[in-house]
This record gives structure tokens, sequence and C-alpha cells, in this order.
């Protein structure tokens, strides 16, 4: 969904070849579907999230941390890079637009990958 929203309505054009590190050769994809891999890797190379190739689990949840920079890399793409730790600035850049209102405890929060669509419904305002 957040891949599709980012080429559909922000207008984000896909690079023409796939970086080496979005590259899927892991144990995981052996249990996704081609819909899911497609997906990963387009997410990936578009700068949206990295790939942990030997654990990537898109239905797990996952920390307020990630859940957080994901959801800043989709809406404003490498602007709060550069962070320590990396979610800091992007966290912080959240919670000053009214986006995600909580941010304490990043690291052991965790959030369903799903409520990103609750994240850019307040974004559009």
């Amino acid at each position: 969904m957040v891949t599709n929203y980012v080429i559909e309505v922000l207008g984000r054009t896909l690079p023409t070849e796939v970086p080496a590190y979005c590259q899927r050769k892991d144990k995981a994809s052996a249990r996704e579907s081609q819909e899911i891999k497609d997906y990963a890797v387009k997410a990936c190379s578009l700068g949206l999230m990295g790939l942990n190739t030997e654990y990537f689990q898109p239905n797990a949840t996952v920390t307020r941390a990630q859940f957080g920079t994901v959801l800043s890399r989709i809406l404003r793409q490498d602007t709060y890079e550069g962070g320590v730790p990396y979610y800091l600035n992007h966290l912080q850049a959240l919670k000053d637009n009214g986006i995600m209102t909580q941010i304490d405890n990043p690291e052991h929060r965790v959030e369903l990958r799903q409520w990103i669509r609750l994240m850019l419904m307040r974004s559009a305002k």
C-alpha cells in the first residue's frame, strides 16, 4: 500500500535499476508471494525501507522507531536522515507536524505496519 501511495499519489518514480542492496536472495523470500517480493524490492528501491534479508517479515510488528522512520521517508524522503540514533530526527519531525503524537520509548513500543494508513490520513491536513 505505501509503495503504491508513494508512486501514484506522491509521483515518485522507481530507479531504472534495482540497487544491489535491494536484491532478494534470502531465506525469507521462499515463504512470500511474488507480490510481496515485488513490493519489498520497490519499497527498498524507493528508499522507504531496507531489507533485512534473513528475517524480512512484512506482516510482523515493528518498533515505533522503524515505523516512524518509514513514514517519514514516505512523506519527506531523506530530509530527516542522519540522526543519532537513526530515527531521532524522523520521529521529532512527525511529532512537530502532529502526525505521530507519541514518540516516547520508540525502541520498545510496537506498531502494525497497517496503521501507517492512519498516519497518512493525519498528514493530509
